[in-house]
């Protein structure tokens, strides 16, 4: 319980509208995400330009964990309804990881 309260006082939480996106691919990874309501399209797109699903997330999700080992995001993060997403950075989400 402790650590779910400090975990929210680290968490950044943003409105995201339809169709918002919260990343692209090759953006600096230096956030971790956590879909707190809505849905989250996650997807690539093809050398000919075609978009590849790779997944659709609901609420309770992590996404961005990339932000922890690579420096680019290697897909789009794009809302598929109004969401609420938290945020944290890379090195508060390695620490709260080592904590626990």
């Amino acid at each position: 319980m402790k650590e779910k309260m400090r975990l929210g006082e680290m968490a950044g939480m943003q409105l995201y509208k339809n169709k918002e996106v919260i990343y692209f691919s090759n953006d600096c990874a230096d956030k971790v995400f956590f879909l707190k309501s809505g849905k989250i399209k996650l997807s690539k797109y093809s050398d000919g330009g075609k978009e590849i699903i790779m997944s659709i997330l609901g609420s309770g999700e992590l996404f961005g964990e990339r932000a922890v080992t690579n420096r680019e995001y290697k897909e789009v993060a794009e809302t598929l309804e109004d969401a609420v997403v938290c945020s944290l950075s890379a090195q508060q989400f390695e620490a709260l990881l080592n904590r626990n």
